[in-house]
């Protein structure tokens, strides 16, 4: 379901969406909202940046919940940016790469402004050198993606009272080679393409 409403200057539109208010939820598949509409102020193949969650039925505003970990739009998965690393901008969700045990986000350093910008918008300069130093991987046409990783099993070893949600990291060569299964052979993660590193989680989330 779309819609497209115009206000002034200002363009927004509506979209409907599934919400899930925490990490364990995401990981249980339990949706807190499975219907709700999304104000839209824009948005790519890639990313939504979203005003506010409304309630079709009444119309307003969805205020009892935080904002959501995750949503789920069009069959494709988004992750809250913030939680993830440096990044803090609740308003922006960016599409999962993959989602199971294992999720991760790519993101690639042709991005929107949206997305390469949120950490800087959010925290100066230091999350922007975060951003620009951490390693980043080529993908098959040769773009250099930075990737962003949970383990979402790691939230239900806190115990009952632990917390609810979890944030991404900055994935480095150092943590990527201890995933790496050993009949990886020699290769290690600084020598692997972005579809290397993606297979690498999938195979790992068949475990």
């Amino acid at each position: 379901m779309l819609f497209l409403t115009t206000y002034g200057f200002c363009q927004e539109t509506l979209i409907e969406v599934r919400l899930y208010n925490t990490t364990k939820f995401f990981v249980r598949k339990r949706v807190t909202h499975p219907q709700a509409i999304a104000v839209v102020n824009d948005q790519s193949d890639m990313h939504l940046t979203i005003k506010k969650f409304v309630d079709p039925k009444t119309g307003k505003k969805i205020k009892d919940q935080q904002i959501p970990w995750a949503i789920e739009y069009a069959d494709n998965k988004y992750l809250n940016m913030s939680y993830a690393g440096p990044f803090k901008t609740s308003n922006l969700f960016v599409k999962f790469t993959l989602t199971d045990r294992w999720s991760i986000v790519t993101i690639p350093e042709n991005a929107t402004k949206q997305v390469k910008n949120a950490g800087s918008q959010a925290y100066g300069a230091l999350s922007a050198d975060l951003y620009q130093n951490s390693r980043g991987w080529l993908d098959e046409k040769g773009v250099k993606h930075k990737i962003i990783y949970l383990d979402t099993y790691d939230i239900f070893k806190k115990g009952k009272n632990g917390p609810s949600n979890d944030s991404f990291r900055f994935l480095t060569y150092a943590i990527l080679n201890k995933l790496l299964p050993k009949e990886n052979g020699t290769k290690n993660a600084k020598e692997m393409s972005l579809e290397e590193v993606i297979s690498t989680f999938d195979k790992l989330n068949q475990f």
